[in-house]
This record gives structure tokens, C-alpha cells and sequence, in this order.
């Protein structure tokens, strides 16, 4: 007897609990979809945000006001967050572009007034609100105005380059805190002017015009380096598209044409430079 009495007891408190865990469940699927949901709009809005068109501004005579990050190899990261490969995403100034150290890892940009930027492997790059001026913290990277535009300047926690348009690569060891500067192309209104500002407040400067670098520290700048433009676009990946030859040729027609427009001037400075190069070696 008090055996049936138990199981009694038991079928009428599970008919009691059964409803209960089914409305239990529910308002928990119902919890987790709606969890699911606010991921996936957070998301989707991130994403869309991030591929949404850096508006182009034509004349190239105002400030950098965002770029198109139109080619992402290996892995890149915007504001300590991953890039997708094969997807355009717009940075806005002051934000950081960081490559890995890892050879394929690379970006490159278009500003909205057409200009452009390269970030080689183990970068941290990003440009400046309200200026034309990227910065660079470590890494190497090449910029190219855009024809028509007001020049690009690049700063480094030991120099400060400031040009009249021309092709130029810079290069920065954080650990050794030293700068590079590597020219390209010669504009006629004037050479590119590395400056760097003394202990007494003073700024040293120093010019380059093509196939010439230099090398900075904190303690000044190092001597001028003459070197061989044909082996540095030969070398360096970043420069891919700018030298003479088939190879730079065919890397400029798989950039988009938006981009290439901006290639094509620039590449013929780099050619010019290039081709007068050994004569004016020469005459040294």
C-alpha cells in the first residue's frame, strides 16, 4: 500500500513538474535566440560599418579623412581586431593598422582623396586626424600621392619627412629606435626634406632626392646612402608594380582600377628615376 501511495505521489508531482520545465525551456530558447540575434546584429553592423565606401574627395587638397583598405594579405588587424582577407574595410585617422610578422602578411590602402599607402610585414601604421601625415611606429611603409594632390608627409618617433609629392619608402626598427628613409622619385619643386628637432629645440634637416636614403636615430641623422633602384624594386615586395619589367607590370594590372590610375602616374616618375639612374651614378 504505501508503495502505490509513493508512485502516486510521484505521477501527480511529474504531471505537476512537466509544465513547469517545459515553460522553463521555452523562456530559456527564447533567452538564447534573442542572445544569438544581438551577436549577430552587433556583428553584421560592425561589418557593414567597416565595409561601407571611404567617399572620395577629388582635388586631393584637403585632409586625410579616411582609407579603403582594399587588400589584406595574411593576418592584419584594425584597432587590435582581425581583417578579413578579400574584404574592404575603411579606418578612419588615428586608428592602428598592425601586420604580423609573418612574410605574406601585408595591407594596402586608398585615402579618399586617391592617394596611397603600402604596409609591409610587422608594421603598426596609422595617419593623422586633420592632416596628410601617416605615422609609423614599426614596420616599413611606401606612399604615393596622388597626381593632383597635396603631398604626403610620414612621421617617426625620430623623424619628420615632408615632400613635394614624391614616391618615398620609410623604414622603422623599434627595438634599435632607428628611421629610414628611402626616396623613389625626384619632383621638380624641390628635393623630400628629413627633419628632426635638436635638444635645443632647433630642427636639423637634411635632403634627398632619388636613389638616395638615410638613416636616423635619436643622436641624428647617419650618412646618405646612394643606392641601386633597380635592386630595391627587385627586392622588396612593397615596391612591387613600381620598376621596370614584366613582373612590376603585371602586379599593376591586378590592382584595381581605381588604384591603378594613381599607379600609372607615379610608376612613371619611378621609371624615369630608374632609367636616369646610371648616369647620374656616373657623374658621382
Amino acid at each position: 500500500m504505501p508503495k502505490r501511495i509513493a508512485q502516486s505521489m510521484r505521477a501527480t508531482l511529474m504531471e505537476k513538474i512537466r509544465p513547469i520545465n517545459r515553460q522553463w525551456l521555452s523562456h530559456l530558447a527564447q533567452l538564447l535566440a534573442s542572445c544569438l540575434y544581438a551577436v549577430f546584429w552587433l556583428e553584421w553592423s560592425n561589418l557593414a560599418l567597416a565595409q561601407s565606401a571611404c567617399p572620395s574627395q577629388g582635388g586631393g587638397k584637403g585632409e586625410l579623412k579616411c582609407a579603403t583598405v582594399y587588400d589584406i594579405q595574411g593576418t592584419v588587424n584594425l584597432n587590435q581586431k582581425r581583417l578579413l582577407s578579400k574584404t574592404k574595410t575603411v579606418t578612419q585617422p588615428a586608428q592602428l593598422l598592425e601586420t604580423d610578422k609573418n612574410p605574406n602578411s601585408r595591407a594596402r590602402l586608398q585615402f579618399n582623396e586617391g592617394s596611397l599607402a603600402r604596409v609591409a610585414p610587422n608594421s603598426r601604421f596609422r595617419f593623422s586626424p586633420g592632416l596628410r601625415l601617416v605615422e609609423l611606429e614599426q614596420g616599413t611603409t611606401l606612399v604615393v600621392t596622388a597626381v593632383g594632390s597635396q603631398p604626403i608627409g610620414a612621421r617617426t618617433a625620430e623623424a619628420r619627412v615632408r615632400t613635394k609629392g614624391t614616391v618615398y619608402l620609410v623604414e622603422r626598427d623599434a627595438e634599435k629606435a632607428q628611421t629610414m628613409v628611402s626616396v623613389l622619385t625626384d619632383n621638380p619643386q624641390g628635393p623630400v626634406i628629413v627633419s628632426q628637432e635638436a635638444e635645443n629645440g632647433q630642427e636639423k634637416t637634411i635632403s634627398l632626392r632619388s636613389g638616395q636614403s638615410v638613416p636616423i636615430t635619436d643622436t641624428g641623422f647617419g650618412q646618405v646612402i646612394e643606392f641601386d633602384l633597380e635592386s630595391k624594386y627587385r627586392d622588396l615586395e612593397i615596391l612591387r608594380g613600381m620598376g621596370i619589367g614584366s613582373v612590376h607590370l603585371q602586379e599593376l594590372n591586378q590592382e584595381p582600377i581605381e588604384v591603378q590610375s594613381t599607379l600609372r602616374v607615379a610608376r612613371q616618375e619611378t621609371l624615369s628615376a630608374e632609367m636616369l639612374q646610371p648616369i647620374s651614378l656616373l657623374s658621382l
